[in-house]
């Protein structure tokens, strides 16, 4: 059985030519591929966790860390 997908209140989610953005209040956890890749990551008061293997533009969580259990690139 797969994982719950839950979207919390406080996240904004948009597309771009580039990809997929990204932006929370809290902690935001990647454990997989997004189909036409991710452009932005934001999380403005937590912690981001990429437990895959990823290409990025940008990443930002000017109040907590960046973890990376994979390649980012």
């Amino acid at each position: 059985m797969a994982d719950a997908f839950i979207l919390p209140e406080g996240i904004n989610l948009s597309m771009t030519e580039e990809g997929l953005v990204l932006e929370h209040t809290g902690d935001l956890i990647l454990r997989g591929q997004v189909p036409g890749g991710i452009h932005h990551l934001v999380s403005h008061q937590g912690d981001i966790q990429l437990d895959a293997d990823y290409v990025l533009h940008k990443i930002e969580a000017p109040n907590g860390s960046v973890r990376a259990n994979g390649e980012i690139e």
